[in-house]
């Protein structure tokens, strides 16, 4: 562990700080503090932050989501440290923070998602406790401009799906989870229609390849393939 380490609960004055980490270690990023700061405020979300002679050099993005079942879960979503100060366990005290934080605000269980070739989260998490469901996940998101033929409809989401409201330091939105069916896909992207930056997403095992083809004919671009870390918290 690093001599002069702090971990915290985030601020809201640490908004700045927390995008200028993300933006370092995601190239390319323009995370806003303005975004940061609104999540921040959000029950069920809490930041931390990993604070190292002072400066900011980590943090940690967590909340709460509710279950099909009822069950709360929560949900450490987004973790970033400072390539200089990787390999420190600053990422591994992060994760406790977060969990302990989730356990207080009566989650029963955690879960990240991690992408099956990032064998640095896997160890961290590993070394928290976690343990991995062993089939991989591609998550489709539909970001964007919404395709004209979703305009003006109004449709009803399937009972069988389940949605969840997220907002989090990088992006708002809905995920779908339950059953997933062409008409999920269509009414994820009507509820987008004038929401400006809005992303609708499902993660969806890659066994199940007609959901997959159903998020592809609705418009929803693969980001990327995952697998779910979890950990019980009661």
């Amino acid at each position: 562990m690093t001599l002069g380490l702090e971990i915290r609960r985030a601020a809201l004055d640490d908004a700045a700080e927390i995008a200028r980490v993300n933006n370092s270690v995601w190239v390319g990023d323009d995370l806003k503090r303005e975004v940061i700061a609104k999540a921040m405020q959000l029950p069920g979300h809490v930041g931390h932050v990993a604070v190292v002679d002072g400066a900011i050099v980590g943090f940690v993005d967590s909340f709460m989501t509710p279950t099909e079942n009822g069950d709360l879960r929560w949900e450490v979503n987004l973790i970033g440290v400072l390539a200089d100060y990787r390999g420190r366990g600053l990422a591994k005290a992060l994760v406790f923070a977060s969990n302990e934080a989730g356990r207080e605000l009566g989650g029963s269980w955690a879960r990240a998602w991690i992408k099956v070739d990032n064998v640095a989260s896997q160890q961290t998490f590993t070394s928290c406790g976690y343990q991995v469901h062993e089939e991989p996940c591609d998550i489709y998101v539909a970001f964007g401009v919404v395709p004209a033929k979703y305009s003006g409809q109004t449709m009803a989401m399937p009972p069988q799906t389940h949605v969840i409201p997220v907002v989090t330091f990088q992006y708002y939105g809905i995920w779908l989870e339950g059953e997933l069916l062409p008409e999920t896909f269509a009414s994820g992207q009507a509820m987008r229609v004038n929401k400006e930056g809005m992303i609708a997403g499902a993660v969806i095992p890659i066994s199940q390849t007609d959901e997959i083809q159903a998020a592809i004919d609705a418009g929803y671009g693969l980001i990327n393939r995952y697998q779910w870390w979890h950990i019980a918290l009661v």
